[in-house]
């Protein structure tokens, strides 16, 4: 009885995994009806467990490197809501705006910053636009004057490109 491991995988990758064990098996079986001294079908069967060896390690290389894309794109994003965070952090203690600006802030603009940095880097022209604008609303905030069209086209421009449809915004 073979021992199964117990790691789940994606149906593909079973179908994958069935068929390479099928033809792996299928030239074992020829290995053993072929004679020995058949030096033709010895060498089509040692190029046909080559190839499944090529093919067996350049799955391993690809599912490495997918693996490690993975793993760096994590870390890319990590590395950007520290110092999104921070950046907000930096803002709302300097200017203290009402709690309802200062949950929008460091909540759903955040991640517009976030955003704007993986896509521009934290010294982007974009992510500057988008920091601006968070500096421009906490300011607005402790001010009796009437939200500016730019500011508010930022905002919904921001908050569309994360998913925040025009209704969203406007609650």
């Amino acid at each position: 009885a073979a021992l199964r491991s117990h790691v789940s995988r994606p149906p593909a990758a079973e179908r994958e995994l069935a068929t390479w064990r099928n033809q792996f098996q299928h030239s074992i079986k020829r290995l053993a009806q072929v004679e020995a001294d058949d030096a033709q079908s010895m060498a089509r069967l040692a190029e046909d467990i080559a190839a499944f060896e090529g093919r067996r390690r350049r799955r391993e290389q690809v599912a490495k490197q997918r693996a490690e894309a993975a793993a760096e794109a994590q870390t890319r994003l990590r590395h950007a809501r520290d110092e999104a965070a921070q950046t907000v952090r930096n803002l709302l203690i300097r200017l203290l705006p009402p709690p309802p600006v200062a949950e929008f802030v460091s909540g759903p603009w955040e991640n517009v910053i976030v955003l704007y940095s993986l896509r521009h880097g934290m010294d982007g022209l974009e992510t500057s636009k988008a920091i601006r604008t968070a500096q421009q609303l906490v300011r607005w905030s402790t001010t009796e004057k009437p939200l500016a069209d730019r500011l508010r086209k930022s905002l919904v421009d921001g908050l569309t490109m994360v998913g925040f449809t025009t209704e969203d915004g406007d609650r």
